[in-house]
């Protein structure tokens, strides 16, 4: 290693990606930075330890009422047991991390004296081959027995009165004899496991002179067996076996010479990084060249980073640096692209990185246009730029317009550009450009004027073609005119070319228009457009009506890139196939399409650039960490030379790669769980699964989520997986998810799972070995087997109650049954005996009402009499308290109509005593007079009910008595309270009856008992009217009233001159009308007369 003293420092740029509190660390000063076995970055800070999963931060805090917590949050040093344990030296004490539980256990520092708690302070900690756990503390070397959890002390050299310095750490290594070599304030110290002591070693001693440091603050050996040591003052290689001391570098003043060292690490290349407070430096140990780099480049920014404390290479070759600005990312991987733009290292002469054409000459001359700043041409032999503007002077190297949205070469050999003013052509052997009508006077340049021209192409026939926004243009070149479209038919369809974006022409000569309402097919020959557009009335399955590109691919067929994603076009189907995927170009914008000699595509989008495969169908991302110049391309900026070589132009410059020389990131990534998140009833709750075999769902909790992660850093967020989650003993399926590290359970069925995942890096590089892990959802409480076993002893207690209950309902129903049958066979014998009575009785009555019937006068008899009468007469029940009576002595008629009070059998039997009283009292006794005959009935009825014992009659006879005498036509009438209408000129008189039943109330006194006699003359065309109340009492109408005498008179009054048999149907359909559904409550009879005394003469 002698040749490491003549070094050369060197200032450098790296890129590299800083992580900081913005991007989740609890704190952006970092102490240490270390990889586990598994994978994952532990980065400890001041205020807590965080672990990376390349998606997430995960923090651990001292939480002062938990005593799983960590036990201080300024973390100095890490390391892993080979059981997976971390072991963290924080400022109080030794933890160790349980990484199935995630409980921290603290191991406090014993005195070297007692048992008394000494110095909490952990400086470092270590992990031997032996797999023994050291650690360092302010005076002393402990080592640690895991499996008995007893600590040994071991008292170093120490200055109790030397100054201890700020922030200082100290490193612990292990050399290839098994001795362990620990950095001290008082110098390097070393301990003898076969002796157990330790050896002090210092500069100033081995050096001879007092300028050398001997805070020795780390401690290395490479894999070459040299050991490195760091102190305050540089950096020195170190010989055992001579005891001595090499400064690095010794003749140099810059460098590494009086900075402090705080970490030395050896990366897989044998590159020894070294960390100081004023950045780091790189030291090769072959050549012995140090690079030194005090600042990086971050998102194309200069980033000036002071103290690095930790240095860790993980298995991806990314370098990872832990400094006082925050956590630092290196990837020292080859970038698959390389990028141009002008910035000092690069093409300086550039002079705008927005690129928006590109174009490549036979003498690989590149042709660059920008956005707004002119055509760029570069000689890349040279690295020297010439440059076309429209601000130039010189007209050799003079444009119309600066923003130049394409360039295209002929088969002329010409150069056509395409600007927003329109169009130019540099002739072949031409001094400069020239506008279209410059060359050709019977060209308007009218037709260009203010409209981007976004793509050229020239057809087999020679004619070029622009795509500008105000629709498309041919340019004829045997004609030297320009045929213009902006208005195409397609049958009956009108369309509206406006802005095109790109043109193609097929195998087949056909013209592709790329426009922003669709794609459009030209026929040249016989002049037929076709449109295609998305959700069309043909189903053509074109996604978007956007079209950004058209790329016709080394088998003829043609791809479409739009705003929307990717499609190609099936000639025979005449349709087009989207091809969507996970995640990578859903809904995003293909600006331009380039095919490598594989025959995969290479889409520049919004995103950044895309592979896509079409044999598998399967999309490769790439981002920033690829080397991308940015995420955003330009459309329509592409190109690429007969070599292969594709060209992509951006926003931040352009990329430029030959695909099949990209060198793909070849690390199989590990693939492993990060946590297990619950949704419960108190929230979501996370815990970790880095070494968890098995999970269980908690009752309850029925959606739940597994996170996993395939610990490759370089681009995470481009990892993908897949997963799949079966029974035990099923085989099931894979599910690919794209870049998605988790998945979430919602009301998984209760059983026994095995959930298994598998990952891949950016590259789409697989683990082929899944990861798996049990999944136990256990059962609702209703369906454990406590609560079948509950269920069934429920069930069965139900059934036998049920039965008792149903048998003693059966006793029960069966005893009231009978007691039923009992009660019926009574009833119905009751029942036999009533009918039998009611038979008897109805008979009876019938009987009764035959006699009824016999004793009233028939109607032939009143016709006889009256020829000119009606008679209605309707009972309410089988016999009748009403009746009617009529007799003839010489020219005298003797007319009654009687309402017995009762109705019924009791007015049956009234009505009887009735007749024969009439009849005695006229036939016998000759009383003539209606009044004497009412006296006469009642004296009889007075005489009848008064012999025996007392009885009174609860029931009378109303009733309307009247004389007609034939000769005199004189009319004498007497009434017990049933009055006498007379209709004489169109007027109803009524004669009043006296205010006295027949009969009733004998046992009463009354003063004056004799009826009055009303004697009328009659008058020719008069009408006599004798009623009961029967008619005038009765319910019905829509009211439910009755149909009172005031309607009874205005019936009578408006019926009255028509023949009495009419009048009688009349008054018989009124009062049926009128009582509708409501029952007859009362016998109703009504007489009509009309003496026709006058036509007997």
């Amino acid at each position: 290693m002698s040749g490491l003293t003549d070094l050369s420092a060197q200032q450098n740029y790296i890129e590299a990606q800083l992580f900081t509190a913005l991007e989740g660390l609890s704190q952006s000063h970092i102490t240490v930075v270390y990889q586990d076995q598994i994978g994952f970055l532990w980065i400890g800070t001041r205020e807590g330890l965080n672990k990376y999963d390349g998606y997430t931060f995960h923090h651990y805090h001292n939480q002062p009422f938990n005593q799983n917590s960590i036990s201080n949050n300024y973390i100095r040093s890490i390391a892993e047991d080979s059981k997976g344990n971390l072991w963290i030296g924080t400022n109080r004490g030794l933890n160790m991390l349980d990484r199935k539980t995630g409980a921290f256990q603290l191991f406090l520092p014993l005195s070297p004296d007692s048992s008394s708690t000494g110095d909490p302070i952990v400086f470092s900690v270590y992990v031997d081959k032996q797999d023994k756990v050291w650690f360092k503390t302010n005076d002393c070397l402990e080592v640690m027995d895991r499996d008995s959890g007893t600590i040994r002390i071991y008292n170093h050299y120490y200055d109790r009165f030397g100054q201890i310095p700020v922030n200082q750490v100290y490193g612990i290594c292990e050399d290839r004899d098994g001795r362990i070599w620990i950095g001290t304030k008082d110098g390097l110290q070393m301990f003898n496991r076969q002796t157990e002591e330790i050896k002090r070693y210092t500069i100033r001693s081995a050096e001879h002179n007092t300028t050398g440091s001997d805070v020795i603050s780390a401690v290395f050996e490479d894999t070459r067996e040299n050991f490195w040591v760091g102190t305050e003052e540089g950096l020195y290689l170190f010989d055992p076996e001579q005891e001595s001391f090499h400064k690095i570098p010794a003749n140099n003043s810059d460098g590494l010479q009086n900075r402090r060292i705080n970490i030395i690490s050896e990366d897989s290349e044998g590159m020894l990084w070294i960390g100081t407070d004023l950045g780091f430096y790189r030291l090769s140990a072959d050549n012995g060249v140090l690079n030194s780099f005090s600042s990086l480049e971050v998102r194309n920014k200069e980033l000036q980073i002071s103290s690095v404390y930790s240095i860790v290479e993980d298995g991806s070759e990314i370098v990872w640096l832990g400094t006082f600005e925050g956590l630092v990312k290196i990837d020292r991987k080859k970038k698959k692209f390389a990028i141009l733009d002008n910035s000092d290292d690069r093409v300086p002469g550039l002079t705008s990185n927005i690129i928006s054409s590109i174009y490549e000459d036979d003498r690989k001359n590149l042709w660059i246009g920008t956005w707004g700043f002119g055509l760029n041409v570069i000689n890349r032999r040279q690295n020297s730029v010439t440059v076309y503007s429209e601000n130039q002077t010189s007209l050799k190297q003079k444009i119309s317009n600066d923003l130049i949205h394409s360039i295209y070469r002929d088969s002329r050999d010409r150069i056509w550009i395409g600007t927003s003013d329109g169009v130019s052509c540099l002739d072949k052997g031409g001094d400069r450009f020239r506008r279209l009508c410059e060359n050709n006077p019977d060209v308007s340049c009218n037709i260009f004027n203010n409209n981007p021209v976004n793509n050229i192409l020239e057809d087999r026939a020679g004619n070029i073609w622009f795509a500008a926004s105000n629709g498309v243009h041919k340019y004829i070149v045997k004609n030297n005119e320009i045929r213009s479209f902006y208005m195409i038919f397609s049958g009956a369809e009108i369309f509206d070319m406006k802005l095109a974006y790109c043109l193609l022409e097929d195998m087949e000569g056909m013209i592709w228009i790329g426009t922003e309402n669709g794609l459009i097919r030209y026929h040249p020959e016989e002049d037929i457009f076709r449109i295609y557009r998305a959700n069309d009335a043909d189903n053509s399955g074109l996604i978007s009506h956007i079209i950004y590109s058209l790329y016709m691919d080394s088998q003829s067929a043609l791809w479409v890139g739009t705003a929307s994603g990717l499609n190609r076009y099936d000639r025979k189907d005449d349709k087009f196939t989207f091809y969507p995927a996970v995640d990578a170009l859903i809904n995003n914008q293909v600006f331009a399409i380039q095919e490598g000699q594989d025959s995969c595509l290479w889409l520049s989008t919004n995103i950044g650039l895309v592979r896509f495969n079409p044999v598998s169908e399967e999309y490769s991302t790439f981002n920033l960490s690829d080397g991308l110049q940015n995420y955003e391309f330009i459309r329509g900026s592409s190109f690429q030379n007969r070599a292969g070589e594709i060209f992509f132009g951006g926003i931040s410059g352009l990329n430029y790669f030959h695909p099949d020389s990209i060198h793909l990131n070849e690390y199989i990534p590990n693939v492993t769980f990060t946590n297990f998140e619950i949704d419960g009833e108190l929230g979501r709750t996370s815990l970790p699964l880095e070494r968890t075999l098995a999970i269980e769902v908690m009752k309850g909790n029925r959606i739940f989520t597994i996170g996993f992660s395939a610990l490759d850093f370089t681009s995470p967020e481009n990892n993908r997986y897949t997963y799949k989650m079966v029974k035990q003993n099923s085989q099931g399926s894979w599910i690919e998810i794209g870049t998605q590290h988790y998945v979430t359970f919602y009301n998984l069925s209760p059983g026994s799972y095995i959930f298994s995942v598998k990952g891949s890096n950016n590259d789409n590089i697989w683990n082929p070995e899944p990861v798996s892990i049990s999944v136990e959802v256990p059962p609702p409480v209703w369906k454990s087997w406590k609560a079948y076993v509950l269920y069934i002893i429920l069930s069965v207690t139900l059934v036998y109650l049920l039965i008792q209950y149903i048998t003693r309902n059966l006793r029960r129903a069966n005893k009231i049954l009978k007691e039923k049958e009992a009660a019926a066979k009574l009833v119905e014998k009751h029942r036999e005996e009533l009918m039998l009575k009611n038979k008897n009785i109805t008979d009876s009555i019938n009987y009764a009402k035959r006699i009824q019937l016999a004793l009233l006068p028939s109607t032939e008899m009143f016709k006889k009499i009256l020829p000119d009468s009606f008679i209605l007469y309707k009972p309410k029940d089988i016999v009748s308290g009403d009746f009617y009576w009529i007799t003839e002595e010489k020219d005298k008629i003797f007319v009654a109509a009687v309402d017995c009070t009762g109705h019924g059998v009791p007015g049956a039997f009234v009505s009887i005593i009735g007749f024969e009283l009439f009849r005695k009292i006229t036939s016998e006794k000759g009383i003539k007079s209606p009044a004497k005959i009412l006296t006469s009935l009642n004296n009889h009825f007075e005489e009848i009910f008064s012999d025996g014992e007392r009885v009174y009659l609860q029931d009378g006879m109303d009733l309307s008595l009247c004389v007609l005498d034939r000769n005199q036509k004189l009319l004498e009438y007497a009434g017990a309270f049933n009055p006498l209408y007379l209709i004489r000129h169109e007027t109803i008189i009524e004669i009043k009856a006296n205010r006295l039943s027949v009969g009733a109330d004998l046992h009463t006194v009354v003063e004056d008992h004799e009826f009055k006699s009303h004697q009328i003359k009659l008058q020719k065309d008069d009408v006599l009217y004798m009623f009961s109340d029967g008619y005038s009492d009765q319910f019905g109408g829509p009211e439910g009233k009755k149909f009172k005498y005031r309607r009874f008179r205005h019936l009578l009054l408006t019926i009255h001159k028509i023949p009495m048999e009419k009048q009688q149907a009349i008054l018989e359909a009124s009062i049926e009308e009128w009582m509708g559904d409501f029952e007859q409550i009362d016998d109703i009879m009504v007489i009509g007369i009309k003496p026709d005394f006058w036509d007997e003469r």
